[in-house]
């Protein structure tokens, strides 16, 4: 079994759900979680894994990395570059409010590009946020 499909059912699994909840709670085809679970569809579209991670409650980034879309360093990186460019102007608490509600709308937009074109704008991105770090 892949790791996306290890790992969503793992955490499924913990929080006692069982695949007919998460299909409720996700609205997505139950025989799609069951093939995302078996490893048939090891990295489904992006939307998807937003919706199942809600239902699940972990981390958007986790089952991107999961996915493979994106690397752990990526996510650490971003996230660094922005809490550089927030941490001037607010509180540590304000700026890790900010910082999430960011990483997940900048992972949700990096996502939902072809792999050529992701890896040319998280590089892009880089460039342009290491001129305000």
């Amino acid at each position: 079994m892949p790791k996306l499909g290890k790992f969503i059912k793992l955490r499924r699994e913990e929080l006692n759900v069982s695949r007919w909840e998460l299909f409720k709670r996700t609205e997505i085809a139950y025989s799609y979680l069951t093939s995302i679970e078996n490893g048939k569809h090891v990295k489904p579209n992006p939307d998807i894994l937003k919706k199942i991670s809600t239902a699940l409650n972990v981390p958007y980034a986790t089952l991107l990395i999961e996915a493979e879309y994106i690397k752990p360093s990526d996510v650490e990186e971003i996230n660094t570059m922005i809490k550089g460019l927030f941490s001037p102007a607010f509180d540590d608490e304000m700026v890790d409010i900010i910082t999430s509600d960011e990483m997940m709308d900048i992972l949700q937009r990096l996502c939902n590009l072809k792999e050529s074109k992701r890896k040319h704008a998280l590089e892009g991105l880089k460039r342009f946020m290491q001129g305000f770090v």
